[in-house]
């Protein structure tokens, strides 16, 4: 009740004051909400899933800890190569394009995934689908947050990057609670597509024993 009362007069204190510690009218500009919304369901599920790849694969597949984190790191190795190039040539090239390009490298990353994760799968098979998302990592968040931040004024910058970096940090700490919150949605699913299956086992196999007899 308290943190309740404290965030309903800080909104109308920063809404009302001159010079506010939060800007929160920069939300009236659509194109940074939708930005800073993007960027913050996206770093949830990206750091959710960093959150529960190594627990798969030492839950589920028996790695130790240090091979699950060697199989998720080479995520990493990619945008520490791309970051300062982007960066670099950002005023060159069309954040547009290197969104959509990071939207494609994501779905061959997950439709890899789908088809290699498996119980007898080796170790390449969950490492390479992560070096492959890093270049999805790599060209997605830093235009994505030049979009978010273009078209307001030099003098708002610095206000803009704060505020959407606070709402980036805030959907990451969230992270955490995507695997338990998921988790029997997850189990659910998957028992109810195992009772479908043995269903249609059961079906085939009294079809094949019915024209047998006959």
């Amino acid at each position: 009740m308290v943190a309740v009362i404290a965030i309903s007069f800080l909104i109308v204190w920063e809404l009302t004051d001159d010079h506010p510690i939060v800007d929160l009218s920069l939300f009236k500009s659509r194109n940074f909400t939708i930005g800073c919304l993007c960027i913050s369901l996206a770093y949830m599920l990206y750091f959710g899933a960093i959150v529960l790849l190594p627990q798969l694969l030492q839950e589920v597949y028996g790695y130790t800890a240090t091979w699950a984190g060697l199989a998720s790191a080479p995520v990493g190795i990619i945008p520490v190569i791309l970051s300062p190039i982007i960066g670099r040539f950002a005023h060159k090239l069309d954040m547009r394009r290197l969104v959509t390009f990071s939207f494609i490298m994501y779905a061959v990353c997950f439709y890899w995934r789908a088809w290699t994760f498996e119980p007898g799968m080796d170790f390449g098979a969950s490492a390479w689908p992560q070096f492959i998302q890093g270049f999805a990592v790599a060209c997605f968040f830093m235009p994505l947050t030049t979009i978010t931040l273009s078209g307001l004024p030099p003098e708002r910058l610095a206000a803009a990057s704060s505020l959407s970096n606070f709402t980036r940090t805030l959907a990451g700490s969230s992270a955490p609670l995507l695997p338990p919150l998921c988790g029997p949605i997850v189990s659910r699913y998957t028992m109810l597509s195992s009772r479908s299956r043995l269903r249609r086992i059961i079906q085939t196999l009294r079809l094949c024993t019915i024209n047998w007899k006959a």
